[in-house]
């Protein structure tokens, strides 16, 4: 099963499995011209975007085989969180990282890299997530209250000490509560 659900043949939710019908199979979807793939690709997405059964990963190859970036974002980042919550942390790695270099602006790069840091911290990556943070660091917005440097210097620490790194948590930590309204 796990072959199967690898080439995307599968899937399972709450412990069960099921065929992944066979025009959604991205294997599928390349016998086609590109122009003809990128249409039975959208034709596809908009059928079944109102299936209740549809998976959201299903919903995000399609959307991302039709050039539908917005909800490429949009389903992938919720197949991400489901991967995650089923403890399928390597594949929402995978998928949180192409999200973030799909993603066009900054506010979405960093949104996905955020919870790629997190997901890589859960694999005990740290120094992947370490990269992901100041990535996400230098992308997301400053409004003037302190709140980006906080969540850093906070994130970062939380990382170093899960890496029994006392002193340089015991930095980061010091510098998240010294910046912004850490009450």
């Amino acid at each position: 099963l796990a072959g199967l659900a690898a080439k995307a043949w599968i899937e399972t939710r709450e412990e069960r499995s099921r065929l992944v019908p066979p025009l959604i199979r991205l294997p599928l979807l390349g016998l086609f011209a590109e122009a003809d793939r990128v249409r039975l690709a959208q034709s596809l997405f908009e059928a079944l975007r109102s299936q209740p059964t549809t998976s959201n990963f299903a919903l995000a190859r399609l959307a991302k085989a039709a050039g539908r970036q917005e909800d490429y974002l949009h389903y992938g980042a919720l197949a991400a969180e489901e991967f995650q919550a089923r403890g399928d942390v390597e594949t929402a790695v995978r998928l949180h990282r192409d999200l973030s270099e799909t993603a066009t602006t900054p506010r979405d790069q960093s949104f996905h890299l955020a919870y790629l840091a997190s997901c890589l911290s859960r694999l005990a990556r740290f120094e992947e997530a370490h990269l992901a943070y100041e990535r996400w660091y230098t992308l997301v917005e400053d409004d003037g209250t302190g709140g980006k440097a906080l969540k850093y210097h906070y994130l970062i620490g939380l990382n170093f000490l899960t890496q029994g790194k006392p002193v340089q948590a015991a930095r980061h930590l010091r510098q998240a509560l010294e910046s912004g309204d850490s009450q």
